[in-house]
């Protein structure tokens, strides 16, 4: 399970197995996370993280081991859906 941790600057992902384990940070240092999509189709490889990014109204393309995320089209002020 993937969360979208908008006051810590993260995303996590917990076990659906192991509910009372803490979470472990995905992608840290994301200024507000607000929606995530995880793309798993990825020949096998590490899952792509696609974050909404609240400030700046834009979407990051995160992938393993990225220290930032790549700004994915341009900025949308007034976006719904």
């Amino acid at each position: 399970l993937y969360v979208a941790d908008l006051g810590n600057t993260r995303v996590q992902i917990f076990s659906l197995n192991q509910p009372s384990t803490g979470g472990t940070t995905a992608v840290f240092k994301v200024v507000e996370p607000n929606k995530i999509y995880v793309d798993d189709n990825d020949d096998n490889t590490e899952p792509t993280i696609y974050i909404a990014v609240f400030v700046g109204n834009r979407v990051e393309k995160w992938t393993k081991g990225a220290t930032h995320g790549v700004q994915i089209g341009d900025e949308c002020r007034s976006c719904s859906g």
